[in-house]
């Protein structure tokens, strides 16, 4: 069995993803949704490495700031 993505709801899912949005709630075509979530996922992550390597010199980047309650 082959699975189709649908590229207009890949669309939706990589760019929610990349956003940091939440899951989209809405009915349609899931398997491409999540398809397109699970790139979008890995895009921003390695684009947060490579800003940090820019930035830092490492893949290590520091710990978030904690903000004062």
């Amino acid at each position: 069995m082959t699975a189709k993505i649908y590229s207009q709801r890949w669309t939706e899912g990589f760019q929610d993803a990349y956003a940091e949005l939440p899951p989209d709630p809405l009915p349609g075509d899931d398997d491409s949704y999540a398809a397109g979530r699970i790139e979008g996922e890995a895009l921003r992550i390695k684009h947060r490495q490579e800003f940090g390597e820019h930035l830092f010199g490492s893949r290590l980047m520091p710990p978030p700031l904690k903000t004062p309650t």
